[in-house]
């Protein structure tokens, strides 16, 4: 007899496969929740960040920063994305 047909394998092949899927509901079930949720940095963080930190806030809330070549203000040529 192969390991794959006694009962024994069976068996707990039977329950890691029910764990396996257990898991897997509970990520489903806490991925729904996650999706949305997210944490908005007050204006005192904002303005005390430096400048690593407000880059890692940027990236937290856009998707995407675009800078146009140029001279003037750079408030002028920044845009930032959104998806």
């Amino acid at each position: 007899m192969t390991p794959a047909r006694l009962p024994g394998y069976a068996r707990g092949l039977a329950r890691r496969e029910e764990s396996a899927e257990e898991a897997s509901e509970v990520y489903r079930e806490a991925a729904r929740r996650a999706v949305g949720a997210f944490t908005v940095p007050t204006a005192e963080v904002v303005a005390s960040a430096d400048g690593g930190e407000l880059g890692e806030l940027l990236r937290g809330a856009y998707s995407g920063i675009v800078v146009s070549r140029g001279r003037g203000d750079i408030a002028d040529r920044v845009s930032f994305l959104n998806d």
